[in-house]
């Protein structure tokens, strides 16, 4: 029978020949996004304290044995893991500054990827493969800063890899036992090395278990080799120069405190599970999840045990904690791999012409990412500080405070938080407390706590203290208590990431005018166009408003406001400051700004009740408009708000309604 005339159908080669250009540019897709979710200033807290150590031990020639940095814990016993990544952060850094330092990075994080794609090649759904890979990168993404965690993604990548290749070359695990060596020198979490390989052994046994009772030949039995394996590594990870501190007694330590309930775990935002989070990122981790999740239960009876176990024990430890989130990526794209391979079933198989969809979409839809994150959007749209580039973020780091206490000669022992005291341990500066918790007591911690949170007088708790280095975006409430008109500190520079006190009794020049500074270094000007945040505007205005000074306050909002509409918290903020100045100045103007904002503020969070407080307010004393303040209050009570007073206020207005 002859066809019916129309287009003839394409042939199979020309159909190989799209597909085998679909999958390079997919593959080229996912690199250039993850180059540029890669690509970032140097932002992480922790790197100057890290290079800080690095420098020491380079010009030391050996490894640190005692504190140099801390005046409150100095020639305490240090046990440092992650020294090799040390030294060869500061190698780097001083060989090609920051941007060598970023490159360095992105190649080391695309490597990794590669090899847990690599491990277990896509030999079907090349579509789902890739999709999978690509919302693994934007899931990890939030992790990829320049810290020794990035080398551990990389041997924890090889490690799948060399794991899978010795099913068919069992010479692979003679590289695992080296690698762990490596891994015990350059960070905390090499246990993961024999952990992992464990798994493996376990996998094996479960898998001795399945053919038993299914009646299928036994194969070949690798539990004894892969169980050998473990044991090398094991045994690899005391050839570090601490030895048995470092291998096991300090990651004990660690574990028993980032656990529920620890203060650690409770204050360091790396050790919350993702539903405490937000960011563009988890959007991404929790469909990759769930996609994973559905091709190991679809395809469970032909996945090997060992890709069961590792999905399920780092798929938990990702719920955990977001900092476990990259390994989970890493384990889930050679396990998703292997479920697609298991699709034998007919009904399980996926569709050539969904798949070839999928793989055309995926470059699209990741030059759209790329673009956002190119321009800043998708930072500034999800509130984060870190930005496109290879420079060191001036939006995190106290450079220019740094700097004025070097050229005032400021002396004494200051105070600082924990992430502005890496970058003045890197600067020389002694300090109080740092990120080195494996370091510092408890009580150090619970101490730099609660004098950030206003809750303890700086000067009864360290009395030695002759200045201190607050960070605008986290400390407000101490910038409460170091103005109090009984305090002993006098203001003396500001640049809206951090402001410096210090004592009345210290010697100090004229402090720099702090009118000369310019609000719109916040734009952040690139080569291409840059989503705008004035984020250093509203940290001052902030900074103004508990100073007690609503009028510069509101200035800095008002600027801020102009460069990029203020979100709704801010908005709360800005017409509190009107509130504040009216009851100052008595200015009806300043009730009436105030109204207009909390009325934006209720449009754009409109589940939010803190702006129907404020409105009911308003109404009474613009308008002695009682009717409109019980619907405010009302609005208020049925949004959840739980203000005693506020609920208060609005028995006593229906009270006198009724009468």
């Amino acid at each position: 029978m002859k066809r019916s005339q129309g287009s003839p159908r394409k042939s199979i080669p020309d159909r190989s020949r799209a597909r085998g250009a679909l999958v390079p540019a997919a593959w080229g897709g996912v690199l250039l996004l993850l180059a540029a979710l890669a690509w970032t200033d140097l932002w992480a807290a922790d790197i100057w304290w890290q290079m800080a150590t690095g420098r020491r031990i380079v010009e030391q020639g050996a490894v640190p044995r005692e504190d140099p940095f801390s005046w409150m814990t100095e020639g305490r016993e240090w046990i440092e893991p992650r020294w090799g990544y040390e030294a060869l952060l500061y190698l780097l850094f001083r060989a090609a500054g920051p941007a060598g330092t970023v490159v360095a990075k992105a190649i080391v994080l695309a490597a990794a990827f590669v090899l847990a794609a690599r491990a277990v090649p896509a030999r079907r759904a090349a579509g789902v493969s890739l999709a999978v890979l690509a919302l693994g990168v934007v899931a990890a993404s939030d992790r990829f800063r320049v810290r020794p965690e990035v080398l551990s993604y990389l041997l924890f990548a090889f490690f799948l890899f060399a794991l899978e290749r010795a099913r068919r070359r069992p010479r692979w695990l003679l590289a695992l036992p080296p690698a762990a060596v490596l891994w015990a020198n350059v960070h905390s979490i090499s246990l993961l090395a024999p952990v992992l390989v464990g798994i493996y052994a376990a996998g094996e046994l479960g898998d001795r278990f399945r053919r038993r009772i299914a009646g299928r030949p036994r194969g070949r039995d690798r539990l004894l080799v892969l169980a050998l394996a473990a044991l090398a590594c094991a045994a690899a990870l005391f050839a570090n120069p601490y030895g048995y501190k470092a291998a096991v007694e300090l990651p004990w330590r660690l574990f028993r405190e980032i656990r529920a309930g620890h203060v650690y775990a409770e204050e360091i935002t790396e050790f919350w599970p993702p539903w405490r989070h937000s960011g563009h990122y988890l959007w991404a981790y929790w469909t990759m999840l769930a996609a994973a999740g559905l091709l190991v239960a679809a395809a469970i009876r032909r996945l090997r045990t060992a890709h069961v176990l590792a999905f399920a024990a780092f798929a938990y430890l990702s719920i955990e904690a977001v900092r476990n989130i990259p390994l989970l990526v890493l384990v889930a794209i050679p396990v998703a791999n292997a479920a697609l391979a298991g699709f034998r079933v007919p009904r399980l198989r996926i569709p050539r012409r969904a798949d070839r969809a999928l793989l055309g979409s995926i470059p699209v839809v990741s030059l759209g990412l790329v673009f956002l994150v190119a321009t800043d959007c998708w930072y500034v749209s999800e509130g984060s500080t870190r930005r496109f580039g290879c420079g060191v973020s001036e939006y995190q780091f106290p450079i220019h405070a740094t700097q004025f206490l070097k050229e005032r000669g400021i002396p004494g022992r200051g105070f600082s938080g924990e992430a502005d005291a890496s970058y003045l341990i890197w600067s020389g500066f002694p300090v109080f407390t740092d990120g080195r918790l494996e370091l510092h007591d408890v009580a150090d911690f619970e101490t730099a706590l609660a004098i950030g949170r206003g809750e303890r007088n700086l000067e009864e708790e360290l009395p030695d203290v002759s200045w201190c280095l607050v960070n605008l975006a986290a400390h407000q409430p101490l910038v409460t208590r170091l103005e109090h008109p009984d305090s002993p500190w006098v203001f003396a520079y500001v640049d809206g990431v951090s402001a410096v006190y210090v004592r009345r009794d210290l010697e100090l020049a004229a402090p720099l005018p702090v009118e000369a500074l310019d609000a719109a270094r916040a734009e952040c000007p690139g080569t291409f166009w840059r989503a705008s945040d004035p984020v250093l505007s509203r940290r001052l205005g902030w900074f103004y408003f508990r100073r007690g000074d609503p009028e510069r306050a509101i200035e800095f909002f008002s600027r801020a406001d102009g460069v990029r509409p203020l979100d709704p918290r801010s908005l709360l903020e800005w017409g509190e400051m009107h509130v504040e100045r009216n009851r100052r100045a008595g200015a009806r103007e300043d009730l009436e700004a105030a109204e207009g904002i909390f009325r934006r503020a209720a449009r754009e969070a409109p589940q939010a009740p803190e702006p129907h407080r404020w409105l009911a307010g308003l109404a009474l004393q613009l308008r002695d408009d009682r009717e409109e303040a019980i619907r405010e209050l009302r609005e208020y009570e049925r949004l959840g708000g739980r203000d005693a007073q506020t609920l208060q206020l609005l028995r006593e207005l229906e009270k006198r309604r009724a009468k």
